[in-house]
């Protein structure tokens, strides 16, 4: 009866490890389903996981710190997670989890809040021992990332200073330095100089956009709070006339009170458009409306003449035309023009001569309330 006992018990301890897998395997074992997707921004809960057990039985998916999210976005971050845990699905279960994440790729756009993302191999070498030790110490913050950004990007190890965790973060910084065979921080004064001030993850992403009323020239950069050029993304580019999106972003570890801006400028230095990046908010990518033009008006005398666009408020907003020889008859005007989806209820397209005189003027609803 005691031998019957103990095979009873071995054999129940073995079905339900059997039943444990890493999501990797229940994904090749077709155990799993799972949508990832990106919440938008880096940090907590920036990644989102619906997973569906296909099974009739109960399944245990265990999570291990450094798995890694490839975005289907290759202008996208891919990220990495931390943790060491272990969840339990019921037959046919779906389960939402969110995730703290870090990306993997510096020069990348951050995630949009619609950036889908497949599960990936697990980080391994350097990159997994980082993991590692954030998991262990709960280590969730810039200064975690910034130890990513050391491993996969050279990002300066001088950013991994945090005064409130100084052993984790010497533990972090010995380790990348010994792996990239540089200079091991000294313990002592890595203890004793602590950075003074608090450091954020600054990861900001956005469609600048503008709508230029004829062809210009344009400059596209990203400055710092105190107006020193961080990033060049074009000088002195030519331009037709028309909506332009320019999808730009920076990562950094910076200062809390830090704040980066990006401005168009034209030829001449003038501002065309400017904004701010606001850190760690979900991209939301611009759009683009199309409005069908269709009407006639009459040239009762010959000259040159221009076709213009102006909004609700009577902002110009583009020349269709500048200048152009026109002689005296009916004439057709049938285009579509492109402007930004916003709440700009009609357009008014005017003929206007050189003069500055209005020979028609066209009012075109949007459909858009």
């Amino acid at each position: 009866m005691r031998s019957l006992i103990l095979l009873l018990i071995v054999i129940v301890f073995d079905t339900h490890a059997s039943d444990t897998l890493r999501l990797n395997q229940a994904i090749k074992l077709k155990k799993v389903d799972v949508l990832a997707k990106a919440n938008g921004g880096l940090g907590e809960d920036v990644l989102n996981l619906l997973i569906t057990n296909n099974l009739r039985t109960t399944l245990v998916v265990q999570f291990d710190p450094g798995m890694q999210f490839q975005s289907e976005n290759k202008a996208v971050q891919d990220l990495i997670i931390f943790e060491d845990e272990i969840i339990t699905l019921g037959p046919k279960e779906q389960k939402e989890l969110n995730f703290y994440a870090a990306c993997t790729q510096l020069s990348n756009f951050s995630p949009g809040a619609t950036d889908l993302y497949r599960v990936a191999s697990p980080a391994e070498s350097i990159l997994g021992e980082v993991a590692d030790i954030i998991c262990r110490n709960d280590f969730k913050n810039s200064t975690a990332q910034a130890a990513v950004w050391a491993v996969t990007n050279n990002y300066p190890t001088e950013n991994l200073h945090n005064g409130d965790n100084v052993d984790v973060t010497w533990e972090l910084a010995t380790l990348i330095a010994r792996n990239k065979s540089l200079q091991l921080p000294e313990r002592e004064q890595f203890f004793s100089n602590p950075l003074p001030f608090r450091r954020i993850v600054y990861s900001a992403r956005k469609d600048l956009v503008y709508h230029a009323p004829e062809p210009f020239k344009g400059t596209l950069g990203i400055f710092s709070s105190d107006g020193v050029l961080v990033r060049e993304y074009f000088n002195d580019k030519p331009y037709e006339s028309g909506l332009h999106f320019y999808s730009v972003g920076i990562n950094n570890i910076v200062e809390e009170n830090e704040q980066y801006t990006v401005r168009l400028t034209g030829t001449n230095g003038e501002l065309l458009v400017e904004q701010i990046l606001d850190p760690n908010e979900p991209f939301v990518p611009a759009k683009e409306r199309i409005l069908s033009v269709n009407f006639e008006y009459a040239i009762r005398k010959s000259g040159q003449y221009n076709l213009a666009v102006f909004d609700d408020k009577d902002n110009l907003v583009e020349y269709i035309y500048i200048n152009r020889q026109l002689t005296p008859g009916y004439r057709p005007a049938r285009f579509e023009f492109i402007y930004q989806d916003s709440i700009i209820p009609f357009f008014v397209f005017k003929i206007i001569n050189t003069e500055g005189e209005i020979f028609h003027d066209q009012k075109i609803p949007t459909n858009k309330r």
